[in-house]
């Protein structure tokens, strides 16, 4: 499956002043299949990795009235195009409600996943692709194609990967303070995280995320811009009983690596994962493009960015389970 051709011209020697806008593209083709489909390799390639600092496929909904025009979303009079809607999916839980759209991420050194057999990601029919495409300038006129390749499951699929957990069930804290969740339009999010400070270098974010139902952990990929210094990943068990499962003490944004368990690790109900990091905004840190000023949350390498990414499964969810009876 490719993505639409996009093109882009800068002036040359153009550079991007450090809170400027950037430039991010979505572009939607159509789910070429009549019935969901399940995937065990994803493979994400890009025609021009120099100009792409990350992007992401997605399954979703197209808002009613709206129409895809040369790859672009042409939305109803007055309708923003950030109402297009993740994609339904016909089992949910509390647990999996966020993350189950998404195919695949590109970054550097990361564009390739292979799932273990009997799980994969779900292409749901007659849905569209959305195509996340954030692209850099390098002061040169650029065309990118993208492809998505796709390896059909070989064996009967158990069980859809998630790539993560709901975002409204994770504990931030910063520097030892918990951020508060905050109700906006109806619904709970997360508050806003201060910006990282000038000049220091091992400033602290933790997320603590509950597991509430039986999963099974299969691997998991780190994600930070130019500020990022470090991360852990430990697994709170009910008994008490911690566990590290990945530590990363020189975290590089040029080798953002997925890490694959040799073997998954069955989680029970009750457990929590928690994920630390450090961010070094420093003159220590040759990465950095201005240790003098604050770091943003934002898009832009120069900004920042916390995701401790995971890939599970929900052990409740069996695919192969056609027991459609009630509970007594």
């Amino acid at each position: 499956m490719e993505s639409p051709t996009t093109s882009s011209s800068f002036p040359s020697g153009f550079r991007y002043p450090r809170k400027a806008s950037f430039v991010v593209v979505n572009l939607y083709s159509k789910v070429p299949f009549e019935d969901d489909r399940f995937v065990e390799v994803l493979e994400f390639r890009p025609s021009s990795q120099g100009i792409l600092h990350h992007a992401g496929a997605y399954i979703v909904d197209i808002p009613q009235g709206a129409e895809i025009v040369d790859g672009r979303l042409v939305m109803p009079a007055g309708v923003a195009e950030s109402t297009a809607e993740t994609a339904p999916r016909g089992e949910q839980s509390v647990f999996s409600l966020a993350g189950t759209s998404k195919l695949i991420s590109y970054v550097p050194c990361r564009g390739l996943e292979r799932h273990r057999p009997g799980t994969g990601k779900r292409i749901a029919a007659r849905k569209y692709i959305r195509w996340n495409m954030h692209y850099q300038t390098n002061g040169r006129p650029m065309t990118d194609r993208t492809e998505l390749g796709v390896w059909f499951n070989s064996k009967e699929v158990t069980h859809e990967i998630l790539n993560r957990s709901s975002a409204r069930m994770e504990t931030y804290i910063v520097e030892g303070k918990e951020i508060p969740l905050e109700l906006k339009d109806g619904k709970w999010r997360r508050g806003r995280i201060p910006n990282i400070p000038p000049y220091v270098n091992s400033w602290k974010i933790v997320q603590v995320q509950p597991i509430p139902e039986a999963i099974t952990f299969y691997g998991m990929s780190p994600h930070m811009h130019l500020c990022g210094k470090d991360m852990k990943y430990v697994m709170t068990y009910p008994d008490g009983r911690d566990e590290m499962i990945l530590n990363v003490p020189a975290y590089s944004f040029e080798w953002q690596l997925y890490y694959e368990l040799t073997e998954p690790l069955h989680i029970p109900a009750g457990s929590k994962l928690t994920a630390t990091a450090h961010c070094d905004n420093s003159l220590y840190n040759p990465y950095n493009p201005g240790p003098h000023l604050p770091v943003y949350w934002a898009e832009q390498s120069w900004d920042e960015m916390f995701s401790p990414q995971i890939r599970i499964t929900i052990d409740s969810q069996d695919l192969t389970n056609t027991d459609t009876d009630s509970e007594q």
